[in-house]
């Protein structure tokens, strides 16, 4: 066997082991990075399927609906203050319901916070939320609002903005 011809089978594993070596790497950060989670135990949630449907139906049942309110820019490291009021189909203000909140980075969704709510005393149906965020960009607020023995949930996404931010790239107007 001349030295031509034996090098062309060396070079043939040498590839086939550079797409092995890439394949487990890949499968290796997948299964150790946090940030590869799309929804924890997405399983279970799919199982339960019809529980979602029939929440949903119970929230068009009710008709309520959240409104969120927070400042639009935020200085690095502070947490942002939301006030979120719950209303009534015809807009009326729903006091007496117990708000909980669950909120995650799109880009982060491993990483779960659960802020405090506050409802405010006399602020008809308004609750307050200071979320301690660890990074500018969308993320989700899904409520559950509990008065009785009706429970209302919902999601909120939130575009979360840095004064630094707006000053370094700053949002071209729309005419």
């Amino acid at each position: 066997m001349n030295r031509r011809t034996s090098f062309w089978p060396l070079f043939v594993l040498g590839i086939a082991a550079t797409s092995l070596t890439g394949a487990a790497i890949l499968i290796f950060f997948a299964h150790t990075d946090r940030a590869f989670v799309a929804e924890p135990d997405y399983y279970a949630k799919a199982v339960a399927w019809n529980d979602t449907a029939r929440q949903h139906a119970a929230n068009e049942r009710l008709g309520w609906s959240l409104c969120l309110d927070a400042a639009p820019l935020i200085r690095p490291g502070e947490p942002v203050t939301f006030i979120a009021a719950l209303r009534a189909r015809d807009g009326t203000p729903i006091s007496g319901a117990a708000l909980q909140c669950e909120a995650f980075h799109r880009a982060d969704p491993a990483h779960r916070l659960t802020p405090t709510v506050r409802v405010l005393p006399a602020g008809g149906g308004r609750a307050v939320l200071a979320l301690p965020v660890h990074r500018p960009g969308l993320w989700v607020l899904r409520f559950t609002a509990t008065r009785g023995s009706d429970t209302f949930t919902t999601e909120c996404v939130h575009d979360i903005r840095t004064l630094q931010d707006t000053i370094e790239h700053p949002r071209k107007a729309t005419p």
